[in-house]
């Protein structure tokens, strides 16, 4: 009589590490929930990050418009036309979804959170 083994889970599935991208976001949703301030901070650091990377990309699609030798010229004056264009949007935007994500939270705590309107059953879907 052969003797009994431990019942294996064979094959061992080995989840794959979570990618830098998603650390981020659960690392955001858990300062939402227990440090708002970082939670704001960090929003803001990524929001002038990719406004700036986008007045920057501007500003080289705009250089290579202008005569070779104003070039540098036309990617700083592009660039810093720009950039508030896109930072100013970006971080009243990941400010408001910072603020709004925590008071949603608390309301679920409470138990007072009222469901967002389904937009399907005003009529508008219709026309």
């Amino acid at each position: 009589m052969e003797p009994s083994r431990p019942r294996s889970s064979y094959p061992n599935v080995i989840e794959p590490p979570k990618g830098r991208l998603q650390q981020i976001f659960e690392e955001h949703s858990y300062n939402c929930e227990f440090h708002p301030v970082k939670a704001h901070w960090n929003a803001a650091v990524g929001a002038t990050a990719c406004g700036l990377a986008l007045s920057v990309g501007r500003g080289a699609a705009f250089m290579l418009t202008v005569p070779s030798g104003l070039r540098l010229r036309g990617f700083l004056f592009a660039a810093r036309s720009t950039a508030p264009l896109y930072c100013i949007p970006f971080l009243l935007g990941t400010q408001y979804d910072c603020w709004r994500t925590k008071v949603e939270r608390r309301q679920k705590r409470q138990g007072v959170f009222a469901r967002k309107r389904d937009f399907s059953q005003h009529g508008a879907a219709d026309l």
